[in-house]
């Protein structure tokens, strides 16, 4: 049996709208999704902590992050996937959240 891996986590700076109502349906979106953890703002940025449970989910947070009404850009700041096999780093480390 293969022992538990980390999973893999990232941070993402978003530039949500300036619109009110459109920024307040985002927050509420963000704040409710479970893998997701929302830092304090700057302007019109919101820091967030992510986690996936591998590459795959990852990729797929980012494309929800990138489409969801009221976030107008999602920059990726860093990934941690020490918890990932070699093999998977190598193939997937730069197409994780990408």
């Amino acid at each position: 049996m293969e022992p538990p891996r980390d999973p893999v986590v990232g941070g993402v700076l978003v530039r949500l709208s300036e619109e009110p109502e459109r920024r307040e349906r985002a927050i509420e979106a963000l704040v409710s999704h479970p893998a997701i953890t929302m830092g304090p703002k700057t302007g019109t940025w919101w820091p967030l902590a992510v986690v996936a449970e591998n590459a795959s989910e990852g990729r797929d947070l980012h494309a929800w992050l990138a489409t969801l009404p009221g976030v107008e850009w999602v920059e990726v700041v860093s990934v941690y996937f020490e918890g990932m096999s070699d093999d998977e780093t190598k193939e997937s480390a730069m197409e994780v959240m990408a």
